[in-house]
């Protein structure tokens, strides 16, 4: 697969979907999130890509009202539990996203589904944090004097030569 033409991290997808399918027809903020929500677990800057989707709902629900987008006229061909489901802890901040891309025909309605796929989001970046934080404590709590318990000083190390 090419790196360019078809990065495998946005081929992934067990349906076959391609993300570019879906995300040509979203709007850019909304698109941008579910992009990098989509490579997120694939690509290798797992935190940094959810921080950036989060960025980008975060402006969506700035501008929702703001423009005079037709929401009825688009169309998701895909039924959305089976795009979403295989984002594991993450399908419900997907699903939420296409509902507000392509499910909702009001201004409320999409910053509803945006307001819920802005939270599902907080909720995973906040336990992958406390996750982070407790595995820290755990090497903390078994090497508390950190790499001198892991590579001890050698005995001739630190003695005055003389």
């Amino acid at each position: 697969m090419s790196n360019v033409n078809k990065p495998a991290h946005y081929n992934w997808h067990p349906a076959g979907i391609e993300a570019r399918l879906i995300l040509e027809r979203m709007t850019f903020n909304t698109g941008n999130a579910l992009k990098y929500i989509w490579r997120a677990k694939h690509k290798g800057e797992e935190r940094q890509d959810l921080e950036k989707a989060r960025n980008y709902i975060e402006r969506e629900i700035e501008v929702v009202g703001q423009v005079g987008i037709e929401f009825c006229t688009k169309r998701l061909d895909l039924y959305f539990g089976t795009i979403s489901a295989p984002f594991g802890d993450l399908s419900t901040c997907v699903y939420e996203l296409l509902s507000a891309e392509f499910g909702s025909f009001s201004i409320d309605g999409k910053k509803h589904f945006l307001k819920s796929a802005l939270t599902e989001l907080n909720n995973y970046l906040e336990a992958m944090e406390a996750k982070r934080t407790a595995e820290l404590d755990a090497l903390h709590e078994k090497y508390p004097n950190g790499l001198a318990d892991i590579y001890p000083m050698p005995e001739w190390e630190g003695k005055d030569e003389n």
